[in-house]
Parts: structure tokens; C-alpha cells; sequence
């Protein structure tokens, strides 16, 4: 028996692939520019790294709040790149699933509408047919009335 495609390892492989590139120009950003690599690559990272080694311990079991070392500035810097970039990529994702979405329910908005005006138009003709069925058989019978007459005129008229 063939094992299911793994789509959900398949699109992680994919954003990962995709946001190494993109983590690699933050990296040389970083690099160049003191205030975007404090401010918008360190400073995350060393939160994510607090935040994560405070969870690990608290796992492991350890009371209270232990004192943890800050990465060294480099490492926060490739840390810090890599999470952004995943991040971007992920809300670029994101964003394009949302447009899918609204796509996808736009187009079915305009398929429903489509039935409900085939609808009224079959229920406006079946009217007709009615009223010109009535008419006939009026007109059949000898019995001419003008009601009748009437309203068959008003519906050629309102074609």
C-alpha cells in the first residue's frame, strides 16, 4: 500500500527553500545597517531566544525564572534574519491564499446569482404560459372574456 502524499512536509520544504534567499539578502542588510540589524534583527531574536529557553526550562522542570545567556550578536543576526524571512514568505503565503479565497467565493456569489435569475426567468414564463393556456382555453370555450383578453395582451407587451 502506497503511503499519502506528504503535501503538508512538501509545502514546508517550499517555504523554507523559498525564504533562504530572502534571509540571505536581511543577513547582508544586517550587515551593512547598525539600526535595521539591532532593532529589526537582534532584538527579535534574542526575544525568541529568552522565550524559547524559558519554555525548555520550565519543561525540564526548573523553579522560578532562570538567568539566561544572550546569543552573541552574529547568531541573533542569522536568527533573527531567518525568522523574518520565513516570516515574509509565510505572510506572502498567507495573502495569497486570502485572495484565492475571496476569488473563489466571488466566483461562486456570481454562479448562485445566475441560478436565481434562471429561476425567475423559468417562474415569469411559466406565469405567461399560464396566463396564455387561460386565455385559449377561454377563447376554446367560446366564452371570450375580456379579462382574460387582457391579460394576455399585457404580457406580448411587456416583451
Amino acid at each position: 500500500m502506497v503511503a499519502p502524499f506528504p503535501l503538508a512536509k512538501l509545502l514546508t520544504l517550499v517555504m523554507r527553500q523559498t525564504a533562504k534567499p530572502v534571509a540571505k539578502g536581511i543577513k547582508s542588510l544586517a550587515r551593512k545597517n547598525a539600526v535595521f540589524r539591532k532593532y529589526i534583527c537582534v532584538l527579535p531574536a534574542q526575544t525568541y531566544h529568552w522565550m524559547e529557553m524559558s519554555v525548555k526550562m520550565r519543561f525540564l522542570g526548573h523553579k522560578g525564572i532562570p538567568e539566561i545567556k544572550q546569543l552573541n550578536e552574529r547568531s541573533a543576526v542569522e536568527l533573527g534574519a531567518e525568522a523574518l524571512g520565513e516570516a515574509i514568505v509565510l505572510s506572502i503565503c498567507m495573502a495569497l491564499i486570502c485572495v484565492e479565497f475571496r476569488r473563489g467565493k466571488l466566483k461562486e456569489a456570481k454562479k448562485e446569482k445566475a441560478r436565481i435569475d434562471e429561476k425567475v426567468a423559468l417562474k415569469r414564463q411559466v406565469e405567461e404560459l399560464g396566463i396564455k393556456i387561460d386565455t385559449l382555453s377561454a377563447e376554446f370555450k367560446g366564452n371570450t372574456n375580456k379579462s382574460s383578453l387582457q391579460k394576455l395582451a399585457n404580457v406580448e407587451q411587456t416583451k
